[in-house]
């Protein structure tokens, strides 16, 4: 089964090739299977569940019985606490199309590296769409189409797929360079929709918009709701109401749908996220031309079988990079965990040392790092990998140090409480890893800050820097990159008999 890509030409879609004819076989079956918000969780999880391996021996299964086609809602990469995430696409795309993927959308996730890290998801050797998304490149222009099309036993099915325009607020502009998005991604959806249906019998959306924002509006305050929070799907089931979409397989705000909801007579399907489900959709087209649609979930526990060749593979793709990754250092003596630290507290506390030790840092500054950038913990340990690091200190963007005065700096520690806890940030003190307040500030002095360069530009809600920032300095350095320098430095320069260095 290939699918063909389609390109504008003019206000039409094109398809590179013509699908030959087929009469439709009206008692077929075609079975989607649907996952969404992976997240490079590669493995299974402690439980037991989820993993590369599982959702290979579903898709086999599947593929015993029936036509397939599987597909995913974005966020493929990224974005979680495991070693894969450290990786780069590549070894993720590669190992999901050897499970058998055929066609992904991009989340915003799988655009944190830009269009480097797009060309690595093509390593997989299965097809991207992106309806809503230019890219300047050439060679991604030709490989990621904004929409696909099938036959299976006759029925000609088309497939569009759309990325939140948050994206732009969530990776920075440096890292977007030749990536572009469309003004409205729904409507960029609905005018591929209605281009594609000539072509085929039956559409199918793969939404990284997010399904229903609910309770998050609330908490937002006005004047600052996301994009993804007004172009979700159900304002683009609304817009696709009486067309030929059947379905929107969706991601990006991890629901696990179940009761499946039809709107519009739309059905919205949602896999929830890292691979613990994956969605199934069985697809008919009776004999007058209505399209059926069944759906389930299905659970990747233990009781879903690890297929042998993936769980092969997965070993050979963990092998490229184990050796580098188990390099590890004893911790400095002030750095050593303490029981009445959080998780948290400890990833804050040894950031903010490793900035205070680097040459690049004023030591009087004030580190203020997101909680997205924060997602792994650092193990109870007096000694660290470097695949610890890294997990723990995930984000690929660059710090920033940005002076400001005190009165703004008030601002910002206002801000975030008005915040999601995932951009909201603990402003903390270099120089004794001590939290700083409201109470702390003196409205006249001037602070540097430390920071990552998409809150420099604005981006997850700090709106506050990009008007009231003095002075902007790149530092071209990584939270895991200070870290990890950090370490080896405390190391080298440690006493011998103490036992500190690198193993």
């Amino acid at each position: 089964m290939s699918l063909v890509p389609l390109h504008w030409a003019d206000d039409r879609l094109v398809p590179e090739v013509d699908l030959p004819y087929e009469p439709v076989n009206h008692n077929t079956e075609v079975t989607i299977l649907h996952t969404n918000d992976f997240h490079s969780c590669i493995d299974s999880f402690p439980d037991g569940s989820g993993g590369i391996a599982r959702i290979a021996t579903t898709i086999r299964l599947s593929q015993s019985s029936a036509p397939v086609i599987v597909v995913d809602a974005g966020d493929s990469v990224f974005g979680s606490p495991t070693v894969w995430s450290t990786q780069g696409a590549g070894p993720t795309a590669r190992l999901r199309g050897m499970a058998g993927y055929q066609l992904a959308a991009l989340g915003n996730h799988d655009l944190e590296h830009g269009a480097e890290g797009v060309r690595e998801l093509l390593d997989g050797g299965y097809r991207l769409v992106a309806n809503n998304i230019e890219f300047d490149d050439p060679d991604l222009q030709t490989q990621i189409a904004p929409a696909y099309m099938t036959s299976v036993d006759g029925i000609r099915i088309g497939f569009t797929g759309v990325t939140t325009p948050d994206t732009v607020g969530l990776v920075p502009k440096r890292v977007l360079a030749g990536v572009r998005f469309v003004d409205d991604a729904v409507k960029s959806t609905q005018r591929t929709v209605r281009a594609l249906e000539p072509h085929v019998d039956v559409v199918i959306v793969l939404s990284h918009l997010g399904f229903d924002p609910g309770e998050l509006m609330e908490l937002m305050p006005a004047g600052q709701t996301p994009k993804m929070m007004l172009e979700n799907d159900r304002r683009l089931v609304a817009e696709l109401k009486g067309t030929k979409v059947a379905a929107i397989l969706g991601g990006h705000t991890h629901d696990a749908l179940a009761p499946t909801p039809v709107l519009a007579g739309i059905a919205v399907c949602n896999a929830g996220a890292y691979g613990r489900k994956v969605g199934e959709m069985k697809l008919g087209l009776s004999a007058d031309g209505v399209v059926e649609v069944r759906h389930a979930l299905i659970d990747q526990d233990v009781s879903v079988a690890e297929d042998a060749t993936l769980v092969e593979a997965r070993e050979r793709e963990r092998e490229l990079f184990a050796a580098s990754m188990e390099q590890s250092v004893l911790l400095p003596a002030g750095a050593v965990p303490v029981p009445e630290l959080t998780a948290k507290q400890r990833q804050d506390s040894l950031l903010a040392r490793a900035l205070q030790a680097s040459a690049d840092v004023t030591d009087s500054s004030i580190m203020f790092i997101p909680q997205l950038y924060l997602l792994g913990e650092l193990p109870e340990s007096e000694r660290l990998r470097l695949v610890d690091v890294r997990v723990a200190y995930p984000n690929a963007e660059k710090l920033v140090e940005i002076t400001l005065d005190g009165a703004d700096l008030t601002r910002l520690l206002q801000l975030q409480e008005q915040l999601m806890f995932f951009e909201a940030a603990t402003p903390v003190r270099l120089a004794n890893q001590q939290p700083v307040s409201v109470a702390d500030i003196d409205a006249d002095a001037i602070y540097a800050i430390i920071t990552s360069e998409l809150e420099a530009e604005g981006g997850l809600g700090w709106t506050v820097f990009p008007a009231a920032a003095k002075s902007i300095r790149a530092l071209d350095i990584t939270c895991a990159e200070v870290v990890w320098s950090y370490l080896l430095s405390s190391a080298s320069s440690a006493p011998a008999a103490v036992g500190a260095g690198v193993a």
